[in-house]
């Protein structure tokens, strides 16, 4: 349960990472006119927060998962 929970964790925040990272745009131009994209991001940090919640509420230890592929 502790891996599959910190591995959906680590999914989550991939995901957040490669949206803010900008490599994700829906348009193209500044990102402040990317209301699509911010809209991601904004639900992508809420899912991250309340997984994290739900997880502490658990007592499940949130781990850094190791690269199987380096």
């Amino acid at each position: 349960m502790i891996d599959w929970a910190n591995r959906e964790l680590s999914t989550l925040e991939g995901q957040l990472a490669f949206w803010k990272g900008g490599v994700a745009r829906v348009f193209n131009g500044p990102a402040s006119d990317d209301e699509i994209t911010e809209a991601v991001i904004a639900t992508l940090e809420k899912h991250v927060a309340d997984w994290r919640a739900l997880m502490s509420e658990h007592n499940i230890p949130v781990q850094k998962l190791i690269d199987t592929n380096a």
